[in-house]
């Protein structure tokens, strides 16, 4: 065996192994006190730590009800260790009250969420518009069916996306990917706490925070057109994988859960066994529909093209469901007294 087919063979295993234990932490109800989750406000935990009482005790460089307010004001992307004392810049930031883009390692343009880009290693501006460009991939998401017990505390019950009890869920995966001319630029989520500008939520229960607005989930009725909206209250933004191989794409992972964004032939990946993401469809009823995944669905993130920011994708069963009805495009549930593939079989006496 070469040693490319060996190392291919590990990357198989080790990706399988991830599954797996992702699987069964997914499948885990990590909330084990609902109350606690909600004592403290979610601010709280981006610069605090929240105490028994319910208050908020703030980290230092930071004050306030619930340790959103700095030390120093000015400081729009960083910290000082005291009262209106200089500004320390967060990692990606420069400038004296660190509000400008500090792009080093140097690759490419690089923008913020508001548009905001450099276009040199010392933070030039760029003369011809670059810009992110966000565009999930429809052949990542192939959805499925799955029932699935959720306990009361549990985090996808907490975050509201499920309810307590029983309940089957159409699940799936999500690609997004940055096919732009520029990386998008976000950072550290604790810098955005000031009450003017809050993208991030915190969730307790799954001990960190998610982007809110990164992509959108909607299933369409095809019968009578009504919709039903997934619940995904954000997102990680991560270079999760490379996936153009094209020359000037970087080969090394940049960004990651405490310093986000996404490069140019980077995806952001969800799959389909983390938390939140499925549609409930408990309650709806069978029959023909599509799922409508949208990255960037209120254009909070600034984009070259928003028109390609959406794939649809049809739930119908392979066979006519004659005497029957489409189970969201997995087989034909049949009516009483007929069975086969196509419900077109009458059930023996």
């Amino acid at each position: 065996m070469t040693r490319g087919a060996i190392n291919a063979v590990i990357c198989s295993l080790v990706l399988l192994l991830a599954a797996v234990l992702c699987t069964v932490y997914a499948n885990e109800s990590h909330g084990t006190d609902c109350a606690k989750n909600k004592l403290c406000s979610p601010l709280c935990f981006f610069h605090g730590s929240c105490l028994a009482d319910g208050s908020c005790s703030c980290h230092r460089g930071w004050m306030g009800p619930n340790c959103t307010d700095p030390w120093c004001p000015n400081c729009l992307r960083g910290a000082c260790s005291e009262l209106n004392g200089p500004c320390t810049c967060s990692r990606g930031f420069k400038g004296e009250n660190c509000s400008q883009i500090d792009p080093t390692p140097w690759y490419r343009p690089v923008c913020d969420m508001y548009g905001n880009c450099v276009c040199d290693q010392s933070g030039g501006p760029c003369a011809d518009p670059h810009l992110p460009d966000l565009w999930p991939n429809p052949s990542a998401s192939v959805p499925f069916i799955e029932w699935r017990t959720f306990p009361e505390c549990d985090c996808a019950v907490d975050e509201g996306c499920a309810k307590a009890g029983r309940r089957k869920l159409l699940r799936f995966t999500m690609e997004t990917w940055n096919i732009g001319t520029a990386d998008l630029f976000v950072g550290k989520p604790a810098d955005y706490v000031r009450a003017d500008e809050r993208p991030f939520l915190w969730h307790q229960c799954h001990e960190h925070s998610h982007l809110v607005h990164w992509v959108g989930f909607v299933l369409r009725n095809l019968a009578t057109n009504t919709t039903t909206q997934g619940w995904k209250s954000g997102s990680a933004v991560i270079d999760s994988k490379r996936v153009q191989r094209t020359a000037g794409v970087n080969t090394r992972r940049k960004y990651t859960d405490e310093f986000q964004g996404l490069q140019v032939g980077w995806a952001d990946w969800y799959p389909y066994w983390l938390d939140c993401q499925w549609l409930d469809i408990t309650d709806l009823p069978l029959g023909d529909y599509q799922l409508e995944i949208t990255a960037n669905p209120t254009h909070t993130i600034h984009e070259l093209n928003y028109s390609n920011n959406q794939v649809i994708i049809p739930l119908r069963c392979r066979n006519t469901c004659v005497h029957g009805v489409c189970d969201f495009g997995s087989s034909c549930v049949c009516a009483d007294g007929w069975t086969g593939a196509d419900c077109n079989s009458r059930v023996a006496a």
